[in-house]
């Protein structure tokens, strides 16, 4: 069971880090809607995430989704204070951000992924909203 998790989290890596896998700067406003993938991870495995997000599992999948996402883009991204002015914690203001991109994820996967503003294209306007200008 653990390779099975620890390949659908590869995968999800995967998606997650394709739109700006061969930069080092990242613009929001200047991703195409088409480049953000992680979504279509999550509908080509939506039985195995309906199943392990599932009351009835008892394997703490959802704990370890979130922690693994939380690490992606704490490793990934690195916001600028600047970017949100000075008097702000960084760190809770990402954690704020991040756990606000998980709970989206979240609940769209307990809604059996038919929420429709969550899906392909319609993803963007939420990343569009939720960005800080750049993050490195």
């Amino acid at each position: 069971m653990n390779e099975i998790i620890e390949d659908i989290f590869e995968e999800m890596e995967e998606s997650f880090r394709k739109p700006y896998q061969d930069l080092t700067e990242v613009e929001f406003k200047n991703l195409s809607p088409n480049s953000i993938v992680l979504f279509d991870h999550f509908l080509k495995n939506k039985d195995l995430y309906k199943l392990m997000l599932s009351s009835k599992t008892n394997y703490n999948f959802r704990e370890k989704m979130t922690a693994r996402l939380d690490q992606l883009f704490r490793g990934d991204f690195e916001l600028s204070v600047s970017e949100i002015g000075p008097n702000i914690d960084i760190n809770l203001f990402s954690t704020y951000r991040i756990h606000g991109i998980i709970g989206l994820i979240l609940e769209w996967i307990d809604n059996d992924l038919k929420i429709p503003l969550l899906h392909g294209r319609s993803t963007y306007p939420y990343f569009k909203l939720l960005h800080t200008e750049n993050l490195y």
